[in-house]
């Protein structure tokens, strides 16, 4: 039966898409993390770094030779600004000396600058003074502090859940990250579900009646159908318009069920 033939096929497919993101997923994302950092350390000269780790929430930013580095306990995103609490801004010179430091239990990211509250401002050789607010000017935004999580392909299956974790724990919701999580999970379906699309094309009763040109071109059209469906879904999950689970499972799922059917009726019916 066409069971029997397709067994072999669908567990050699499975096997393939779970050894790709469990063994070649780590070796590939370690190449292409090597490559962006050497990218940045060639062609950027100014860094606006951005590291979210058990310790809390850390940001740098060179201009002009000066570096703010800032750290905040906790972060937590309100529309378009970013609220941090217990934060300290340190403000470095070209040699890398301390010119201030600022310590401040609230403080927010809006419209191109830092905006603390309570702040005490401490600068060497004097005496620290208390301000209502205090103002800092940057070029960094929240669309690139998210920006700066890094493409996801950068992190192998086995350092997502970890990430995600830690940047939920933060703040974020590290969307990109858990969507490509389980896009990669999803490999062994969707592979599967190739292979049974293409058997619902070429592995029918009346295959020797067929029109061979006839079905080649509906079964890469449908092939390439099911991966515009498949970026399609994956953009609307980034977009936060589907679930997750959904944007990454739907279209194997969906391929998959489609195909069943069209044999269970062609084979059994």
């Amino acid at each position: 039966s066409v069971w029997q033939v397709l067994a072999p096929a669908i567990i050699l497919a499975a096997a393939i898409g779970f050894i790709s993101f469990t063994v070649f997923n780590p070796l590939a994302a370690g190449l292409y993390a090597t490559y962006d950092r050497l990218k940045e350390g060639l062609v950027r000269n100014d860094v606006a770094a951005l590291d979210i780790s058990e310790g809390g929430f850390w940001l740098r930013e060179v201009k002009d030779g000066r570096a703010t580095i800032i750290h905040a306990l906790a972060v937590r995103q309100e529309d378009a600004a970013l609220s941090m609490s217990g934060v300290t801004m340190l403000i470095t010179g070209p040699q890398n000396e301390l010119i201030r430091r600022v310590e401040a239990p609230r403080g927010t990211l809006r419209d191109g600058k830092f905006e603390l509250e309570d702040v005490w401002d401490l600068e060497p050789a004097q005496p620290g003074v208390r301000h209502a607010t205090y103002s800092q000017p940057t070029t960094i935004t929240l669309t690139q502090i998210q920006d700066s999580f890094g493409d996801p392909d950068m992190l192998s299956f086995w350092e997502l859940p970890e990430f995600i974790a830690t940047s939920q724990a933060s703040g974020f919701s590290a969307l990109p990250h858990r969507l490509h999580l389980q896009a990669l999970v999803a490999t062994p379906l969707m592979l599967s579900a190739m292979v049974m699309l293409a058997a619902a094309f070429f592995l029918t009763a009346q295959a020797r009646l067929a029109a061979w040109t006839m079905r080649a071109a509906a079964g890469i059209a449908a092939g390439f159908l099911l991966y515009f469906f498949s970026q399609f879904t994956y953009a609307l999950g980034l977009a936060a318009t589907l679930p997750v689970l959904l944007a990454a499972w739907a279209p194997a799922a969906i391929a998959l069920l489609l195909s069943l059917a069209f044999l269970f009726f062609n084979e059994d019916g």
